[in-house]
């Protein structure tokens, strides 16, 4: 009966991923979490359960079987190990942040990067702490400038630092699943294009659009500094999605793709999906 609890949970993790081959319009936030999301807890909350009733005994008439208690075991195992790793380069970003030399940026405590790169990020788990290069500041004018630091702030104010290491963890944890990376790669755009909307309240959305396309020149001639690569997104890498950003910040303000600050319906259907397995424990007999 395990074994067909093992089967359900990655034909139901399928079909969830599998949906996306029909979608033609662009994700929303909320339709690429969710399908992010749900498929490696439900294998993962299917792995804990199974591990919970144990190999012995049976479920329903149906006798337990070992192989898929050893499955479990190994998912569970490498999702552990996946943790770890995560943690692990958090702490030694956060040793390397450490050593650069904050200072005092338009009222907000930075930490300067020395390099001609132009680069701003939050970086860090929970209390992220912001970090500009010389580059960025050498190039930018105050409003654009006043823009980016909104443009970040938005992202402490979201706790991207803490989403992604989460959602960094589950794409390492289900690679084989298909879409991740289409889905992981829309995430972050659409993290970049929420913070950018947020940055709007308080910035100028031409100031932000020119600072990107500045940013977009300059980093096509400068080499990205190495001390922040094991921890920062290489989103320079991309440029296209910068264009996608500068075109979402010039068109009107109806036309921005929405990011809805309430997710209950989604939220209560993706709880019930995850935590279904678990409606399987009591119906276990050793």
């Amino acid at each position: 009966m395990h074994g067909l609890m093992v089967l359900l949970a990655m034909a139901i993790a399928l079909m969830l991923r599998g949906s996306l081959v029909w979608r033609r319009t662009p994700l929303t936030w909320t339709t690429a979490l969710w399908c992010f999301v749900c498929p490696p807890l439900l294998l993962l909350m299917t792995a804990l359960a199974i591990v919970w009733m144990g190999y012995q005994g049976e479920m329903l008439g149906w006798a337990a079987s070992l192989g898929s208690y050893l499955l479990a075991w190994a998912f569970l195992g490498w999702a552990v190990w996946g943790l770890g790793q995560r943690w692990q380069e958090i702490g030694s970003l956060d040793q390397q942040i450490q050593a650069l030399q904050p200072t005092e940026l338009q009222g907000q405590t930075i930490h300067l990067l020395e390099t001609a790169f132009p680069y701003s990020a939050q970086v860090g788990f929970w209390r992220s702490r912001l970090i500009v290069s010389q580059g960025l500041i050498d190039r930018l004018n105050p409003e654009q400038l006043q823009a980016v630091l909104a443009h970040e702030a938005a992202h402490h104010h979201y706790r991207d630092g803490l989403c992604f290491f989460c959602l960094g963890w589950l794409r390492q944890m289900t690679a084989w699943l298909p879409h991740s990376e289409r889905l992981w790669q829309e995430l972050l755009l659409l993290r970049e294009m929420r913070a950018d909307q947020k940055a709007t309240e308080k910035a100028d959305a031409l100031a932000l659009a020119e600072a990107l396309l500045l940013v977009t020149q300059a980093s096509q001639q400068q080499p990205f500094h190495p001390v922040l690569e094991t921890g920062a997104v290489p989103f320079y890498q991309h440029q296209q999605r910068f264009q996608v950003r500068i075109e979402n910040l010039l068109q009107p303000v109806s036309t921005t793709p929405a990011f809805p600050n309430s997710y209950q319906p989604w939220l209560l259907l993706g709880i019930i999906l995850i935590l279904a397995p678990l409606a399987f424990i009591p119906f276990h007999f050793s």
